[in-house]
């Protein structure tokens, strides 16, 4: 599974994301097509699906955390993915990690500037 920051032009890709975003479009000739933002922690990415653009749709909604094939491309000068398969994940806890912004510090030790700085405020 590749996080946003890693993707590149030209690969196919399987992997978790957040749906932030989800909208049910038509084209210029009136073919529906999806078109939704994907996210992790590293990023997030515009995504679009072109073929069953009305099946995928409801297999998830806006807030998921789904799983996706996609193929990366790019559009407009940015990396998008064009979606192939997508359907909400069963056990959305266990993918919390990829999708929410951690910290490479020591949380025990930030806790303790924390107090620190807390126990300074109106010693003066």
């Amino acid at each position: 599974m590749k996080y946003v920051n890693e993707l590149s032009d030209g690969e196919k890709l399987e992997s978790v994301f957040a749906a932030t975003e989800k909208q049910l479009k038509k084209t210029r000739a009136g073919k529906p097509y999806l078109s939704l933002r994907l996210a992790d922690k590293t990023g997030s990415v515009e995504s679009v699906a072109w073929d069953n653009a009305e099946g995928l749709a409801l297999k998830f909604e806006k807030g998921d955390i789904v799983a996706v094939r996609a193929e990366v491309g790019s559009y407009n000068g940015n990396i998008q993915l064009t979606v192939k398969d997508i359907k909400k994940v069963q056990a959305p806890d266990d993918y919390l990690s990829r999708i929410l912004p951690t910290t490479d510090r020591d949380v025990e030790a930030m806790f303790s500037e924390l107090k620190a700085a807390a126990q300074g405020v109106g010693t003066a």
